[in-house]
């Protein structure tokens, strides 16, 4: 009798994906605030989610590049926006990306 492995999905269940309504405003003083992980050192605000999402030193190069973005060498007082998050998105990709200064 063979068993057909269950994927996580299956296991555990697909939570929802926000809705992307659009209308979110960033609120400076969360773009910037100390982080709960050790790990992010910038966040990403989703305007259609309304999302903060804290990305690592590895994950902010990459999103750097991918969109042509100069990072600085300090990040701090810096965040992302995205009209479109990897939460919210059809595709689970950041869209219309752009650094931030405060």
């Amino acid at each position: 009798m063979q068993h057909k492995k269950k994927t996580a999905a299956e296991l555990f269940g697909v939570a929802p994906r926000p809705k992307a309504i659009g209308r979110y405003v960033v609120d400076p003083g969360i773009a910037v605030a100390p982080f709960a992980h050790d790990d992010a050192v910038i966040r990403v605000f989703c305007h259609a989610c309304g999302r903060y999402i804290g990305i690592t030193q590895e994950g902010a190069g990459a999103l750097a590049k991918e969109f042509g973005i100069r990072l600085p060498d300090i990040l701090s007082g810096s965040y992302f926006e995205a009209s479109q998050c990897v939460s919210c998105s059809d595709e689970r990709k950041f869209t219309d990306f752009v650094l931030k200064h405060i």
